[in-house]
């Protein structure tokens, strides 16, 4: 086996770091062509959400659509100062808003969820009705997490959102409740829960979504709230996509 001499080597390093760097390079400036692109993008398909809700689409398909609008806008302007749709100072002192916050719209959709439970009920159509029971909760979830400007693409991010909320708000009993809901979701594949065992999750979550939706209004008693331990500082940093700096 030939060794190859210490020049050799040191070659073959930089040429690597020098590829890498062209990489790195290529690919910053891709993502600053494709943002304007993007945003304008985003921005029209955001617009044609409120369409699909007056046509009757359905929750799965309008959730999916506005999930990755928004999280798509979120990483576009995560450093601005304004948020694309939210109400901003006009030039002549007034308010306006040329959309609606993204928060109403996981709003919308969390209440057209909950009015679809008692429909599929109505056809004993269980697995789906507990389904339709979770998305009413994950979508105000989401509607918080955005009003936060706290990420929510994943359905792991739902579980540190409700857990941030939780905390900050002084709410383990939260916690349990968000188990029945996910439950829910877990068997709308399995079916494997009673008609009974559905019956009384989906109590359960339609009272965690009333609770959770009169957080949109109401802030936190714990305002302030310092993640202290390991674990809430991990989730700090999946949820916002930054480590915990202490302020």
């Amino acid at each position: 086996m030939t060794i190859p001499a210490e020049n050799t080597v040191t070659s073959l390093e930089e040429n690597q770091k020098a590829r890498h760097n062209r990489r790195s390079e290529g690919q910053r400036r891709s993502h600053n062509e494709r943002t304007g692109r993007d945003e304008n993008y985003y921005r029209e398909r955001y617009e044609n959400i409120e369409a699909d809700v007056a046509r009757g689409e359905t929750y799965i398909n309008i959730g999916k659509k506005w999930e990755v609008t928004a999280q798509r806008i979120y990483q576009i302007r995560r450093e601005g100062p304004k948020k694309w749709g939210v109400s901003a100072p006009a030039p002549d002192g007034e308010t306006t808003t040329t959309a609606p916050a993204p928060a109403d719209n996981y709003l919308q959709l969390s209440r057209k969820a909950v009015g679809q439970v008692d429909s599929e009920l109505g056809r004993e159509d269980y697995p789906q009705a507990g389904e339709k029971a979770w998305g009413a909760v994950e979508a105000i979830i989401k509607a918080l997490a955005e009003q936060r400007g706290w990420l929510h693409n994943h359905h792991d991010q739902i579980g540190d959102a409700l857990r941030q909320l939780a905390d900050e708000y002084g709410r383990e009993d939260l916690k349990d409740y968000f188990t029945f809901a996910a439950e829910l979701h877990r068997n709308f594949s399995e079916d494997r829960l009673t008609e009974r065992e559905v019956l009384r999750s989906i109590e359960r979550a339609r009272h965690l979504r009333r609770e959770l939706e009169g957080f949109l209004t109401d802030p936190p008693p714990t305002v302030g709230f310092i993640p202290e331990e390991v674990r809430q500082k991990r989730r700090w940093k999946r949820l916002t996509g930054r480590p915990w700096d202490g302020g």
